[in-house]
């Protein structure tokens, strides 16, 4: 249920990009790329940039990585 701009602040963070970069790649403050990390965030179950990019592993990469040696993913 993320918004297009929250997508898009996502989509760019997972690429490696920090606010600075997100706000001028998008043509917008770094306080609104905050703020749209934050609603992001918050609707993600997650609290921070690190907790993020971890989710974002184990929910697409993990199932794989796991797969390939047998293990459960515990």
């Amino acid at each position: 249920p993320l918004t297009a701009q929250e997508r898009m602040v996502v989509t760019l963070l997972l690429r490696g990009y920090g606010n600075k970069q997100l706000a001028e790649r998008l043509c917008i403050s770094e306080n609104t790329v905050e703020a749209h990390l934050r609603h992001a965030y918050e609707k993600l179950g997650v609290h921070s940039r690190t907790q993020l990019l971890a989710r974002f592993f184990r929910d697409t990469h993990w199932p794989a990585l796991a797969s390939l040696d047998g293990a459960t993913g515990e």
